[in-house]
């Protein structure tokens, strides 16, 4: 019985820890190179912007969905999840119109 709960408690030790090192070290920005038409983009397209994952994907969506087509790219910033910071970060990445060509880079 001792053995058991000295072998739980270790194992709750190491994932706690493992859950630590890994907020400590976060998971490091891919690179990208292209563009992406917000206008047209899915989820899962949307997800290849540095910094973008499915929440805000899904929020840029669903406010292309309430709202029509972005008609400047400065209404991202309206976009829940988008502040200036993380607009200024994919404002290189994103266009209007046009053919997406956005791909991750090694």
């Amino acid at each position: 019985m001792k053995r058991s709960m000295v072998i739980v408690s270790a194992m709750l030790l190491c994932t706690v820890l493992a859950g630590v090192a890994l907020a400590a070290f976060p998971k490091e920005a891919h690179k990208v190179e292209g563009v992406i038409n917000i206008n047209s983009a899915t989820v899962d397209e949307l997800q290849m912007l540095p910094g973008v994952g499915p929440g805000i994907a899904r929020d840029i969506v669903a406010y292309r969905q309430a709202k029509g087509p972005f008609k400047n790219l400065a209404d991202l910033d309206k976009v829940k999840g988008i502040g200036k910071k993380k607009f200024e970060e994919i404002k290189p990445y994103c266009a209007l119109e046009g053919k997406s060509t956005l791909k991750v880079i090694k």
